[in-house]
């Protein structure tokens, strides 16, 4: 899964919970002042919820640049000793026709 397809994944569940939480206590019998208060608390745990979710994403992230960067510091690495061997071999033979 790509990590748009994660972000797509993660904001339609936020949602889907979201919209669950408001239906069922529009439909639950019980004082107001006791439903807000309940609102409140799922409130702070979703909240809770999208912080620890930005927190995973940003961690996953900069692994991923890690990664990246090594990939890209690797190919460097080998490019530079393919050309340098190259080098090595245009003299040789160089060297072998004078």
């Amino acid at each position: 899964m790509s990590l748009r397809d994660w972000e797509y994944f993660s904001f339609g569940t936020l949602v889907g919970v979201a919209a669950g939480i408001v239906a069922g206590f529009l439909l639950a019998p019980q004082e107001g002042t006791k439903t807000r208060k309940q609102i409140a608390g799922y409130v702070n745990v979703a909240k809770d919820s999208v912080s620890d979710l930005l927190f995973q994403a940003r961690e996953n992230l900069e692994i991923a640049v890690q990664k990246a960067e090594g990939l890209i510091g690797n190919d460097k690495a080998r490019v530079k000793k393919i050309i340098e061997e190259i080098r090595d071999q245009i003299k040789d033979l160089e060297a072998s026709e004078v």
